[in-house]
């Protein structure tokens, strides 16, 4: 079992990008934004440093609900340098993070989504990365999602290679993806989202940073 930081010390990116990610959505609760990697939703609650409350992504907890009030929650892990290649110790480490979130029963009721802020962009993760999280949210299954990313024309090797690394870390923090076409790599990655801090912002990849607007749900209920 890992154990769980101290809110008074610094998460593992470091204090400073930390509390800019927080900070933003701190600001995003002040004035009724919609946040980053929940979108239309209003945020009535943000929370740092909670992996003894069972949120195995703890750097940053948002906790909101959707115009009809139901309660939705989003998990945040901040990583300064990641890149998401094969090699790289920090991605695989979120994902067993990832495979202890999304493997709780209550992960799967209601809307739970999982995020992880970075602090430096690239072309591949702009590009072919947010391209196949997007197209594991957009499409409906396991079977819809693998045929279109082993069908020629469609996905690239970037792509596949990403998912491949992904289900490999997934498989080695204990999820069963052994099957060619894993229905839990897919349907974990219908709920991550890249989320791209630049400055004071925090941006949904391919955005810029920029300050929050008040969505039309109103302001939070309450800090």
């Amino acid at each position: 079992m890992s154990q769980a930081t101290n809110p008074a010390s610094s998460g593992p990116a470091g204090s400073h990008f930390e509390g800019q990610v927080g900070a933003s959505y701190l600001l995003s609760m002040l004035v009724g934004a919609e946040p980053r990697g929940l979108p239309g939703a209003v945020i009535t609650r943000v929370a740092f440093q909670r992996a003894a409350e069972g949120f195995p992504l703890d750097d940053i907890i948002v906790h909101a609900h959707d115009a009809s009030g139901n309660a939705e929650t989003l998990e945040v892990q901040v990583k300064r340098d990641v890149t998401f290649a094969p090699k790289d110790e920090v991605f695989q480490k979120v994902v067993g993070q990832i495979a202890n979130a999304s493997g709780t029963a209550d992960f799967w009721n209601g809307r739970h989504e999982l995020g992880i802020a970075i602090s430096r962009s690239s072309h591949k993760i702009d590009g072919p990365y947010q391209d196949v999280l997007t197209w594991a949210r957009q499409l409906g299954n396991a079977t819809t999602f693998f045929d279109r990313l082993e069908r020629p024309g469609l996905a690239n090797p970037d792509m596949r290679e990403f998912v491949k690394t992904f289900r490999t870390h997934l498989g080695a923090a204990g999820r069963k993806t052994t099957m060619k076409r894993s229905g839990s790599s897919c349907a974990a990655f219908r709920y991550l989202s890249p989320i791209h801090g630049e400055r004071f912002g925090v941006c949904g990849t391919r955005e810029r940073a920029r300050c929050p607007r008040p969505s039309p749900g109103g302001r939070p209920t309450r800090w």
